[in-house]
């Protein structure tokens, strides 16, 4: 468990920095509640195998071990389980 919640963080992080969804693409900033409601979002689309669920841009650019794949893929079909423990650390 431990593993996969390092892998969930450092994805976190990967799509706060990108540029997360087609709704907050057009507001001028999203708050601490919004990166958090997000976080919450792509955790529960990871564990359901469900990417499409996750309102990201169309451009969004989504990389593991520095290479370009598409959401759904990599550590999407492996991580297993649930969440029972997680920590935000959200820097907005």
């Amino acid at each position: 468990m431990t593993k996969n919640l390092f892998i969930i963080m450092s994805l976190f992080m990967t799509m706060a920095l990108g540029g997360i969804s087609k709704a907050d693409a057009s507001d001028a900033a999203c708050d601490r509640e919004c990166l958090k409601e997000f976080m919450t979002q792509y955790i529960n689309a990871m564990l359901d195998k469900k990417p499409e669920s996750l309102p990201v841009a169309d451009n969004v650019r989504f990389t593991e071990d520095s290479e370009d794949i598409k959401i759904g893929e990599g550590y999407w079909k492996e991580i297993s389980g649930s969440v029972a423990w997680r920590l935000d650390v959200i820097d907005v």
